[in-house]
C-alpha cells in the first residue's frame, strides 16, 4: 500500500511538471498574441493613437511578432536554435514579411498606410501562433521549446552554439544588420509621407458611365457630356474649363467658365454643347486652367467629333 501511494505521489508530481512545462512553453506565444492586441488597440482606439507607447508597440508588432511566431512553427522543438539564434531569426523573418504584406496592400482597396499594415500583420501572427501551438504540443514535453529563466544569461554569453570570435563577430555583425534594417522599415511606415498633389479632368457619358459619348452631331443639335473635375491639390483650388472645337483651320469655343473646388471634392458638371460649324475627325478639346494661369492647359481631354449640315 506504501508503495502505491509513493506511485501515485510520483504520477501525480510528475503530472504537474508536465503541466508546468506544457504552460511555460507557450508564454511566449501568448505574450505575442497579446502584444499584438495591445497594438492594434492602440491603432484603432483614437484616445491611444496619439500616445508614445503606441511607437513601441507597433515596432515590436512590425519588425519581431511575426518573424518570432513564423520561426516557432517552424523550429518548435527547443534544440532546434539557441534563444540568440531564436531572437535574431524572428527579426530577419519580420523584415522578410512586413514588406511582403505591404506589397500586396499596394494592390488591395485598403492601399498601403500605417494602419492597414499592422491590421494586416494581425491575421497572420494569429495563424501562425496557432499553428505553432499544434506542432509544439505535437512534441512531448521535454522536447519542447519553452522560456527558461537562464535564457537571458544565454544570451548575454551568446551561448552554447556561438563560440570563439569569428563566430561573435559574425553575430554582431548580422545583429547590427539587423536593428539597422528594422529601424529603416520603423522609419518609413511611421513617418508621414508628403503626399501628391495632383487634379483629375475627366469625362462621363449621358448615363454617368465612361463610354458612351456623343461624337456625331448635327449642326445646331446640342449633346450633353458630363465633365469632372477631382481636387486632390489638398487645398481649395479655382479652376478655368474651356471646351474648343478645332478643325486644325478654325478653332472655335463652345464653353468657358471659371469654377471653385474644394479639397478633396469632385465637381459633376453637365455641359450641353452645340458645335457651330461642320466638319469630320474634328477634336473637341476640354482644357482645364489653374488659378487664373492660361498660358498653358493644367489638365486636357479631348473627344473626336463629326459635325453634318443636316
Amino acid at each position: 500500500m506504501a508503495m502505491t501511494n509513493q506511485n501515485s505521489a510520483t504520477a501525480v508530481s510528475s503530472d504537474k511538471d508536465t503541466w508546468r512545462a506544457g504552460r511555460v512553453s507557450d508564454v511566449d506565444l501568448i505574450l505575442a498574441i497579446a502584444v499584438t492586441f495591445a497594438g492594434l488597440a492602440f491603432v484603432a482606439v483614437p484616445q491611444l493613437s496619439g500616445t508614445e507607447v503606441r511607437t513601441g508597440l507597433e515596432a515590436a508588432i512590425l519588425l519581431f511578432a511575426p518573424g518570432y511566431s513564423l520561426a516557432a512553427l517552424i523550429y518548435p522543438r527547443k534544440v532546434d536554435l539557441t534563444s540568440f539564434e531564436r531572437i535574431a531569426l524572428s527579426f530577419g523573418l519580420s523584415i522578410a514579411v512586413v514588406p511582403l504584406i505591404g506589397f500586396g496592400l499596394v494592390y488591395s482597396p485598403w492601399g498601403l498606410s500605417e494602419q492597414s499594415v499592422t491590421l494586416s500583420i494581425f491575421p497572420f501572427i494569429l495563424a501562425t501562433t496557432l499553428i505553432a501551438y499544434v506542432r509544439r504540443h505535437a512534441l512531448p514535453p521535454q522536447a519542447r521549446f519553452s522560456v527558461q529563466v537562464e535564457t537571458i544569461p544565454s544570451l548575454v554569453r551568446l551561448q552554447p552554439r556561438i563560440e570563439g570570435k569569428a563566430h561573435l563577430g559574425l553575430a554582431i555583425l548580422v545583429t547590427v544588420s539587423v536593428l539597422f534594417s528594422a529601424a529603416a522599415v520603423v522609419y518609413s511606415l511611421t513617418t508621414p509621407q508628403p503626399q501628391e498633389n495632383y487634379t483629375e479632368l475627366y469625362l462621363l457619358g449621358p448615363g454617368g458611365t465612361m463610354g458612351g459619348y456623343p461624337t456625331n452631331f448635327t449642326l445646331g443639335q446640342s449633346k450633353p457630356v458630363i465633365v469632372c473635375i477631382a481636387n486632390h491639390e489638398n487645398q481649395d483650388t479655382n479652376y478655368t474649363l474651356v471646351v474648343q472645337l478645332n478643325d486644325t483651320l478654325q478653332t472655335s469655343t463652345l464653353y468657358a467658365a471659371r469654377q471653385a473646388v474644394a479639397n478633396g471634392q469632385t465637381s459633376e458638371k453637365t455641359l450641353s454643347l452645340k458645335p457651330d460649324f461642320t466638319g469630320r475627325n474634328m477634336r473637341l478639346n476640354f482644357l482645364l486652367y489653374r488659378d487664373d494661369v492660361t498660358s498653358t492647359p493644367y489638365r486636357e481631354t479631348y473627344l473626336f467629333v463629326n459635325v453634318t449640315a443636316s
